[in-house]
């Protein structure tokens, strides 16, 4: 074990100490990673520092949940934070270990433990283990990919997808193997494939809510479809996941004097991550942007159990469903029901779709005070849809993807502002900096396509 744990952190040091270890590393050639046995496999995937606790920031700090006071400025310690709030073009300047180089990480732990499998024949007894292990692998792969996707290629297109350059994709653990980028749908192709396999190999019940299940499989697949404005099956999956995990928590039994309301690992949780956190990404440099807060109406147990006013006019997010301070990134059954009912909406059946959201608002709300909502038709149940995924999904780093696919719908563009120290900057819909240059230090090395 202590040897096992030696290799860990030599595997971490190397594959993290700089953005040169992903697509130009020259590392000692005597580290040996030990995927000889199925329990080391296992182990490799249970390290959640790497795999489950720095999910990429850049899309919430970009978003519009938070904002950070001209005032507040000086005092960041984060030169990356400032650069992605400001939506500069030089943003990964101050530090090696930002989003690019910590989804790659997971990759590389990925990819070790896909080929570690390929090279086991197990035993018959052995063969859930494996498939479990093998299965957890290719989504975390799936993962790490879809959030680099979000932030280094452009919303998918249908029709520009395929000429649209994508992410790198590293199907290897090779570190001197040299990959180009692929294009946007060849991405979104692997991302999808990896899924798919996984669902097919994964337990429906997870040992843990930090390891993969064959419900948090489909629920990812489910995101990522919506993503691509693919309703149809996006809905399927969301029932697929739905029928296997579809709990829901009373919010009228949460207590709300604690400081995290709402426990982490709880009922609704299907897959845990958290998000990589930096000065600014929470309070009190980060304060919870008042338009936002507006949006929750009195009865709306959702504005105590969020939020908490630290000072007058100066909100905190609080809550997260890691429990903690932590931002919940992982999957749970609220975004499935809000992608069910968005994708019903989109379908043109109302009914059903108002009907889906009301089963989750009405856990939301004080009890006795809430009316089931109504829509007359598709058009006016998404407009309500998507408010509510705007409430309740807010600080799960899922809303920078939410405008980056909104913005192509004339209806739901928004044009998000910032006051900084030397003025208002605004971000316009469709704008480049909806998609994040690449550390400059990786295409210096690599060459591959800035973007």
């Amino acid at each position: 074990m202590k040897k096992l744990k030696c290799i860990f952190t030599l595997l971490l040091a190397i594959s993290l100490s700089s953005c040169e270890h992903f697509l130009d590393v020259k590392p000692d050639k005597s580290l040996a990673i030990p995927t000889d046995r199925l329990e080391n496999l296992l182990r490799l995937l249970d390290n959640n520092y790497a795999l489950n606790q720095e999910t990429p920031f850049t899309g919430e700090v970009a978003a519009d949940n938070l904002y950070i006071r001209p005032a507040d400025w000086n005092a960041l310690s984060s030169l990356t934070v400032r650069n992605v709030y400001a939506w500069e073009r030089d943003v990964y300047n101050d530090s090696d270990r930002n989003d690019w180089s910590l989804s790659y990480n997971a990759v590389l732990y990925a990819n070790l433990v896909l080929e570690g499998t390929e090279k086991l024949e197990p035993a018959p007894h052995q063969k859930s283990e494996w498939n479990m292990i093998r299965g957890s692998a290719l989504f975390y792969r799936a993962n790490a990919f879809y959030n680099l996707l979000q932030v280094y290629a452009v919303p998918y297109s249908e029709a520009t997808a395929a000429q649209d350059p994508g992410i790198v994709l590293k199907l290897s653990p090779d570190i001197n193997e040299r990959v180009g980028r692929a294009s946007v749908q060849e991405s979104y192709d692997q991302v999808l494939a990896d899924l798919k396999t996984a669902t097919e190999l994964l337990p429906e019940v997870p040992s843990y809510k930090t390891r993969p299940s064959k419900p948090a499989a489909f629920a990812l697949l489910a995101r990522t479809l919506l993503q691509q404005e693919r309703y149809a099956e996006a809905l399927s999956y969301a029932d697929r996941a739905l029928s296997l995990h579809d709990r829901l928590l009373d919010y009228n039994l949460l207590d709300l004097n604690t400081a995290n309301p709402i426990p982490g690992m709880n009922e609704e949780v299907i897959f845990h991550t958290t998000m990589f956190m930096l000065s600014g990404t929470y309070y009190p440099a980060g304060k919870v942007n008042p338009d936002l807060y507006a949006l929750y109406g009195e009865d709306d147990l959702r504005r105590e159990i969020f939020y908490h006013e630290y000072e007058p006019g100066n909100i905190g997010f609080r809550g997260s469903y890691a429990g903690s301070i932590l931002l919940f990134t992982g999957l749970a059954t609220d975004e499935l029901y809000l992608i069910r009912a968005e994708c019903l909406a989109r379908l043109g059946q109302a009914g059903p779709a108002m009907a889906t959201l009301n089963v989750l608002l009405e856990k939301r709300w004080k009890a006795g005070t809430f009316t089931p909502l109504e829509a007359t038709d598709g058009t006016q149940a998404l407009d309500i849809i998507l408010e509510e995924r705007r409430k309740e999904l807010a600080f799960r780093s899922l809303r920078w993807a939410d405008l980056r696919r909104l913005n192509k719908d004339s209806r739901y563009a928004i044009s998000l502002s910032r006051e900084l120290p030397e003025g208002t900057r605004t971000l316009p819909p469709g704008n480049p900096s909806y998609v994040f240059p690449i550390p400059q230090r990786v295409i210096e090395i690599s060459g591959i396509q800035q973007n």
